[in-house]
């Protein structure tokens, strides 16, 4: 009893190719792009050269949707040519059954995100390459080797535990077997509490979406 929310994120960082991450999150944003504009234009069922057309529309409306800065349109562009290159090339091996295929998605997602969100993320352009710089680069100049000993002490706990409920049996295990038991409810109220206590920490944080 109560109200039902259609779902909107699927395990998205559980994607092997960056289509599959898209099709996990924000699900209801992407249902009604692919619904009112992908596949009234013709969607995949035409040449390839009008797929591709397709797509494109779909992401400059996306990134246009965002927000009014250059940033979300290189952003919305970096998509496309990522998703597109799955199409036509290695995307279905990526999604393909086998072991080594999601080990190598998996592998292949760690950049293709960090690039995609620094793109989302940054709103001035001119900033960018000191960004990529600083994630990227291993003692070039300007950066400092310790950040990513900070970073990992601050946030490795956090992102261990990711790794292991995004790539693992773990999740799974959990949903099929622990979540609706008395132990799954008390793991869940634990894990609600330390957000809302997160949440309270970063108060003084800005949340991105109130700049849309």
């Amino acid at each position: 009893v109560g109200v039902q929310s259609s779902e909107n994120f699927r395990d998205p960082y559980a994607a092997v190719t960056m289509a599959d991450f898209w099709r996990r999150w924000h699900i209801t944003l992407g249902a009604w792009f692919r619904d009112y504009i992908y596949i009234p234009l013709g969607g995949s069922r035409c040449s390839r050269g009008r797929m591709l057309l397709n797509m494109g529309i779909v992401w400059l409306a996306t990134g246009v949707w965002h927000g009014s800065t250059v940033n979300y349109l290189i952003w919305a562009a970096f998509l496309f040519l990522v998703i597109g290159a799955e199409k036509l090339m290695y995307g279905r091996y990526l999604e393909g059954k086998g072991v080594l295929p999601q080990i190598i998605g998996h592998i292949y997602m760690i950049p293709m995100i960090l690039v995609s969100w620094l793109l989302f993320a940054v709103t001035d352009v001119g900033q960018l390459l000191d960004y990529f710089i600083r994630l990227f680069s291993f003692g070039a100049e300007g950066v400092n080797p310790m950040d990513y000993v900070g970073a990992l002490k601050d946030y490795g706990a956090y992102l261990a535990v990711g790794i292991l409920f995004c790539v693992s049996p773990v999740r799974r295990f959990f949903e099929e077997r622990v979540k609706n038991t008395p132990l799954g409810t008390l793991v869940l109220f634990v894990v609600f509490t330390f957000c809302m206590y997160s949440v309270a920490l970063g108060q003084n944080d800005p949340f991105m979406y109130f700049g849309f």
